[in-house]
């Protein structure tokens, strides 16, 4: 009957799911279904704001990559924080290079020695980063601490520099590319 439709219709845009005891299982049913179909909205609305919002970073990223281009590389040593697969965390030194002319910061293994394996094996970076899919740069004076979040990459690169002169150099460095983050047009 259109009567109990309309009342299963008010409970739902009011929220009241303690009303739900009185309607009959197949108008139980019928509520069940408009709260599941106003969550589903909610859950795609939410996830076009946030699609919405990493194509605005990145537009924002693509204008600061541009700007800094002109800007002169930074290169130093920083200890990157990694956690292993068996739950255990370790540190783990690399020569970082930040490359604004080429939009990349990389990750280079320290030489352990000057055997040519070790010049070998330093001769191909460790890991490269490309700077238009900067989405996070988090300073942190206390802990001498940098940690940079990538759209491309899952996790976080946490760095560490050795000295408060070391990472100053690398927080003005990489404040430019803060920018991109900002919500401000």
């Amino acid at each position: 009957p259109a009567w109990l439709k309309q009342t299963a219709y008010n409970i739902f845009v009011s929220g009241g799911s303690h009303w739900a005891c009185c309607l009959t299982s197949k108008s139980r049913k019928r509520w069940q279904h408009m709260a599941n179909h106003r969550r589903a909205v909610e859950k795609m609305n939410a996830r076009a704001r946030a699609e919405e919002e990493k194509l605005n970073r990145r537009r924002r990223s693509t204008v600061v990559m541009t700007e800094n281009v002109a800007l002169p590389p930074v290169e130093g040593f920083l200890t990157r924080f990694r956690r292993s697969i068996f739950g255990g965390e370790y540190e783990q030194p690399h020569r970082v290079v930040l490359d604004p002319a080429a939009g990349t910061l990389t990750l280079w293994d320290p030489p352990a020695d000057d055997s040519t394996q070790a010049k070998a094996a330093a001769a191909e970076p460790r890991k490269v980063y490309r700077l238009s899919f900067l989405d996070m740069v988090n300073i942190s004076d206390k802990f001498l601490q940098i940690s940079l979040g990538f759209a491309d990459h899952k996790k976080v690169l946490s760095l560490t520099a050795r000295t408060k002169a070391d990472f100053n150099s690398w927080a003005m460095a990489l404040s430019h590319y803060s920018k991109s983050m900002s919500t401000e047009e």
